[in-house]
């Protein structure tokens, strides 16, 4: 059953006032952006067959920010909007809802993030390289497959609790839950999964910057056969100096599909990475390995890279670039093929006055599957003009 953006906007809203009700520091920062963007090939088709777009796009983003001490919340709509004036069939409209909740006292943490997106296939099937959440949170669900119009909704809550018991250990709780359903559904390329799942740990400081966790992870797949994962994972994290972070993440899971024609596989998940924030330069680098559900109907393991580097030039001028990697692989003898998937991008961001600036990007994008006789790209290049109220100088 598809999600209704209304109920969506109302749930996410009813998590966050019960302990908002009486509080009045809020911000709140919009992002416009008027633009104009060009694709060789937006569908990702194969040589010969490629549909070039190109046209103004619109992007709204209108987040709602508490400035408190012991509580954290946030609730940012956002509406996406490209107009193809010589592809009318390409038009598309793409909904986005995030919001969290997070309430921290001196010896627990308590919190609950949502979000929600209705978008098309090319942005859902197609991710960039942006890098949401904490290190080690792993994007997964996309199959790559775009070359009939169509659209996803896609919804995931994350609830997460710990305690300190001493002054150098504390307990985990977390949980999350994933649904992603389709329009329509395409045998093979873009079919409804669900996965969700748990876990419980117990963390340790080792010295004032670091900690060392285990964790014990359950989960559950929904897609065109179910199946159910058991695993365990140890993680070392450090803040190790005031401008950077790295942590180091290795365990197994075992991974039962429910049919009568698939065995258990027992795989390696992990990732390492590292984040380092300088007064102008910024490095996000992320490298992750997880089981999940895919849009193709699989089970598959995804072996991930992330990039990000924003540099600032001069006072008002920044480059950026970033880049995605994926491979992945069915976990048994599914009909899933093996998939390789790169999404790169390069640009600028120019600021005029305090409140405008100009922001240009590169995009290129490759992909191959194992089955096929050939590989496809593309090409994309957009400009637009960004107001932001609240930024500051």
């Amino acid at each position: 059953m598809r999600i209704s953006i209304p109920l969506t906007a109302v749930a996410l809203l009813a998590m966050c006032l019960p302990m908002l009700a009486n509080a009045q520091n809020w911000q709140f920062a919009p992002r416009l952006e008027l633009g104009y963007e060009y694709n060789d090939n937006y569908r990702l088709d194969f040589a010969g067959q490629e549909i070039d777009v190109s046209g103004p796009l619109l992007d709204v983003t209108l987040p709602v920010r508490l400035i408190d001490p012991l509580v954290k919340a946030e609730i940012a709509p956002r509406v996406r909007a490209n107009y193809f004036p010589d592809e009318r069939d390409e038009d598309s409209t793409d909904y986005y809802l995030r919001g969290l909740l997070e309430r921290r006292t001196q010896r627990q943490l308590i919190g609950i993030s949502g979000y929600f997106s209705r978008e098309d296939v090319v942005r859902s099937e197609l991710p960039p390289p942006d890098f949401d959440g904490d290190l080690g949170d792993i994007s997964t669900g996309d199959a790559g497959r775009v070359l009939f119009r169509n659209e996803r909704d896609f919804i995931r809550v994350e609830p997460y609790f710990s305690y300190d018991v001493t002054q150098r250990a504390r307990t985990e709780l977390g949980g999350y839950f994933i649904d992603a359903s389709y329009e329509r559904n395409f045998e093979g390329f873009q079919q409804d999964y669900r996965d969700y799942g748990a876990h419980i740990g117990w963390a340790f400081s080792v010295s004032p910057r670091s900690r060392l966790a285990l964790r014990a992870r359950a989960s559950r797949y929904e897609t065109t056969f179910d199946a159910d994962g058991y695993g365990a994972e140890v993680e070392w994290r450090t803040d190790y100096s005031e401008v950077g972070q790295v942590y180091v993440r290795l365990g197994g899971q075992r991974t039962e599909p429910k049919r009568s024609n698939s065995d258990a596989e027992t795989s390696i998940v992990g990732g390492v990475g590292g984040q380092w924030t300088w007064p102008t330069t910024d490095i996000c680098l992320d490298l992750t390995r997880r089981v999940g559900p895919s849009a193709s109907g699989a089970i598959v393991e995804r072996n991930q890279l992330r990039f990000r580097l924003a540099r600032a030039i001069q006072p008002r001028l920044s480059f950026l670039s970033g880049i995605r990697a994926s491979y992945d692989e069915a976990i048994d003898s599914s009909t899933f093929p093996r998939r390789e998937y790169v999404n790169a991008e390069v640009g600028f961001d120019w600021r005029m006055t305090r409140k405008w600036s100009i922001v240009g990007l590169y995009h290129y994008i490759w992909q191959e599957y194992s089955h096929e006789p050939a590989d496809s790209s593309s090409n994309a290049i957009s400009v637009g003009i960004v107001y932001e109220p609240g930024r500051g100088e």
